[in-house]
């Protein structure tokens, strides 16, 4: 501790810190003393509790385990990723994501699934990996770049299985090589960027743009022509909200968020249907998930990033295989990792 805080004169030296530490450790010894003994003291027995508070649910694993099993071998996988998506966009009462509504009712839905980070750049990676961050070799910058040839991404597992890699992207983050997220893909288009470097700033929309994009790659006959794997990811709902006239749930900053929600709603919607209609429609599976939620006032917080709330981690998760009629809800707790 610097001398300099002290205004009078010691003889004794308590300004320095060999005299110091002592204390300091005296201090800290004795606080958590009293601490854990408060702590034990409101601890609850084992055999004091008595029957558990919650029934215990069926697990996720087996949830998707019986539905792999009505599936075919040769299928193809769309994912799609939405930034800043909340858990209760699903089923609103305002019915914000009609066509993501529509789609739940033959998904198998996850209702208690959770990211590992509250941001885009400690989340998308791991999920894509299927390591948590402090498994994965990343820099320490806050969009993490993900070294060449360390972790095994999906698309490289499965290009090294012989099926097309598809990577359709309009947020900069996704496509630029230094971050590690064009590993393993057969095609990078990222015709529907808007710009480069932003995050909160933007106030462009390019939903509409990135599923004409998408489409268009699904149209390729080289594309389609074996099994694939696309994934793209939709950041409208992001900061800045645009307002969008054919979405318009308000003016506050919460139902502009909505009015965005709706807006990639729409565009997913597009490549569903058009999807559907293909010949190769029938053997495509679509998981719709998130990277993290958002925050409008909950725990006084806005935005995100910042902390672990349920508003924050918590978010919609579903896969579906066009042509199924029956919904699977999983209440079990389900990761995105």
């Amino acid at each position: 501790m610097p001398s300099a805080v002290f205004t009078g004169h010691s003889d004794v030296g308590w300004a320095r810190p060999i005299v110091l530490l002592p204390l300091v450790a005296l201090s800290f010894g004795v606080t958590y003393a009293v601490a854990r003994k408060e702590l034990n003291a409101r601890a609850i027995s084992p055999a004091a509790r008595g029957a558990p508070l919650v029934t215990p649910l069926p697990s996720s694993n087996r949830i998707v385990a019986e539905r792999r099993r009505t599936l075919a071998n040769d299928l193809n996988l769309i994912v799609i990723t939405i930034d800043t998506f909340r858990a209760d966009l699903l089923g609103h009462s305002r019915h914000i994501i009609p066509h993501l509504d529509a789609l739940a009712t033959h998904s198998a839905v996850f209702d208690n699934a959770y990211a590992p980070a509250s941001y885009t750049g400690k989340s998308v990676g791991p999920l894509l990996i299927g390591k948590y961050s402090s498994e994965t070799h990343r820099d320490f910058s806050h969009f993490n770049s993900f070294a060449p040839g360390k972790d095994a991404f999906v698309q490289q597992r499965l290009q090294s299985a012989k099926i097309r890699t598809i990577s359709v992207q309009g947020y900069w983050y996704f496509y630029q090589p230094k971050y590690g997220f064009d590993q393993g893909f057969d095609v990078v288009d990222s015709s529907a960027s808007t710009s480069a470097n932003y995050v909160t700033s933007d106030r462009s929309s390019n939903s509409d743009q990135l599923a004409d994009a998408v489409l268009a790659q699904l149209a390729k006959p080289e594309n389609h022509a074996q099994r694939f794997y696309l994934w793209s990811h939709f950041t409208d709902p992001h900061a800045e909200y645009v307002s969008h006239n054919a979405f318009d749930f308000g003016s506050s900053k919460k139902e502009r968020y909505y009015g965005e929600a709706a807006f990639v709603d729409h565009n997913i919607g597009r490549i569903v249907d058009w999807v559907r209609q293909q010949p190769w429609g029938g053997k495509t599976v679509f998981i719709i998930t998130s990277d993290h939620g958002e925050a409008f006032g909950e725990h006084g917080i806005m935005g995100h990033g910042c902390e672990l709330w349920e508003s924050l981690i918590k978010f919609p998760y579903s896969s579906t295989a066009l042509g199924l009629r029956a919904a699977t809800l999983a209440r079990g707790a389900a990761s995105s990792i």
